[in-house]
């Protein structure tokens, strides 16, 4: 996934309300921790399997690669959800 550029990134924020955008900041930076983990827990020995097992049990080794090459890109940025919000309703 392409880094969004910051007129992007602040569109995208403009267009959410501020708990959605907190929600996705957050659950980011959430993601950004298990790959964190997982990293350390294979520098430290771990096979990748172990790693996933000891750290998020349930996280398929694909979702785990595609969020590392995501948070190496572009640190916590390049998992923050960039689905625009939704369309307003017609009146």
């Amino acid at each position: 996934m392409a880094k969004l550029s910051l007129a992007q990134l602040r569109t995208l924020r403009a267009s959410l309300n501020p708990e959605t955008w907190a929600s996705r900041v957050k659950r980011a930076e959430e993601q950004a921790a298990i790959v964190s983990a997982i990293d350390k827990a294979r520098s430290d020995g771990a096979t990748e399997d172990e790693a996933l097992a000891q750290v998020a049990p349930g996280l398929h080794p694909s979702t785990y690669h595609g969020r590392r090459r995501r948070w190496k890109a572009a640190g916590v940025e390049g998992l923050i959800n960039k689905r625009p919000g939704a369309l307003p309703e017609k009146v």
